[in-house]
């Protein structure tokens, strides 16, 4: 007789529930609850740590801009969005964030997760660090790195005609959608991985809603300060 399946047996978790995730975050979120490991999660974090310093690095030579073209951005974005928050002189900082994502994402993850697991506590919640390090990631990350592959094509497709569209060369449609678009995007997926999270909480916890839903900001409240504050 064939041996029949034993219902508690589950697939080991690998790189690919990122996109299960995106089409069925609830019944995903459960799978992931129930994982002993957290080593897909660390080669998540690393593979896109890496992708940010290739990036940081490869572009320091177009950073700060030429003058005319960086006042173009400060009059559009403001100087805290596009200036370095720290006291680092601009031809070098996209340097000194190639040399640090890689850590400053570790930490990330960990304040995710450590902040998740510090809140359930607070409210009932019996899932350990483990459960938080892999639904950080697999809830959340996903929005994370489409953001930032989003905000590349932006860049690489508008390249030279950015700074004429801020002008409002090309009218006031096009100067209005390079103005706004990077803050739509931004605030759209980072909404929605806080939804995931949100979810994905909920699932592990069974708890009440709101609880969920705070779990899920305090888990997406990291990547956004440090967005916000660093990514230049």
């Amino acid at each position: 007789m064939p041996r029949q399946s034993d219902e508690t047996e589950i697939e080991p978790l690998n790189i690919l529930f990122l996109l299960r995730m995106l089409v069925r975050p609830i019944s995903t979120s459960r799978e992931i609850a129930r994982q002993t490991s957290i080593a897909p999660a660390f080669w998540v974090v690393l593979g896109f740590s890496l992708y940010l310093a290739y990036g940081f690095a490869t572009s320091q030579s177009a950073y700060p801009p030429p003058q005319h073209e960086l006042d173009g951005w400060i009059k559009a974005w403001g100087e805290f969005a596009m200036l370095p928050v720290l006291p680092i002189a601009p031809e070098y900082y996209r340097t000194f964030l190639a040399i640090i994502v890689l850590p400053l994402m570790l930490v990330a993850w960990l304040l995710m997760a450590v902040s998740a697991k510090g809140f359930t506590n607070l409210v009932g919640g019996k899932a350990p660090l483990r459960v938080w390090l892999n639904q950080a990631v697999f809830a959340f990350f996903p929005f994370w790195i489409m953001a930032v592959l989003m905000d590349g094509l932006f860049s690489g497709i508008f390249g030279s005609y950015l700074v004429p569209a801020l002008e409002g060369q090309y009218g006031s449609f096009w100067q209005d959608f390079v103005i706004y678009f990077p803050q739509f995007m931004y605030t759209i997926l980072y909404g929605i991985g806080w939804a995931y999270a949100s979810i994905a909480a909920y699932q592990t916890e069974r708890f009440a809603v709101w609880k969920a839903v705070v779990t899920g900001w305090v888990i997406f409240i990291w990547p956004m300060v440090i967005s916000a504050l660093l990514f230049r």
